[in-house]
């Protein structure tokens, strides 16, 4: 009997352990691809991470995946090269969601100016037809680590 109910016990562990490791790579995956959409400035890798019904309220009103999509163009079509990394990653998974917080480091050029700027990024994901898609972005501004005009 102590022996079948550890089986049991045994085969939950490994259920669990093998599909949080399936969640975690899916998750890394969709971080991957959106990693390389900023470095490729290519919307078009960045709209299919987005949730197709994404909707989100600020205080200017709802955000919506046009909005997203706007606002990462505005961000990558300036810059030269973007360069992005990321460390300390954190993923919870609660009710089919899943929250990503990041140490991220961002390395902008734009003609002869370099400037390199960390921030903490939070991303809410969940699940679009089986895919783990951005629900929530970042509040990531390329814009605020960069500053304009030649440094003396």
């Amino acid at each position: 009997m102590k022996l079948k109910l550890f089986t049991i016990f045994l085969f939950l562990i490994v259920s669990f352990v093998s599909c949080s490791n399936n969640i975690d790579k899916e998750i890394t995956n969709l971080l991957d691809k959106r990693k390389s959409a900023f470095e490729e400035k290519n919307p078009d890798i960045y709209e299919n991470l987005i949730l197709s019904s994404y909707k989100v309220e600020t205080r200017n009103g709802n955000k919506t995946k046009e909005d997203v999509l706007k606002d990462f163009r505005l961000n990558t079509t300036p810059f030269d090269s973007i360069e992005m990394s990321h460390k300390d990653r954190k993923v919870t998974n609660e009710d089919g969601k899943a929250k990503v917080v990041q140490k991220t480091t961002v390395l902008l050029a734009l003609e002869d100016q370099n400037t390199k700027y960390e921030i903490t990024e939070v991303l809410i994901l969940q699940k679009e037809n089986n895919e783990w898609k951005i629900s929530k972005e970042s509040s990531l501004d390329l814009f605020r680590g960069f500053v304009f005009g030649k440094q003396n």
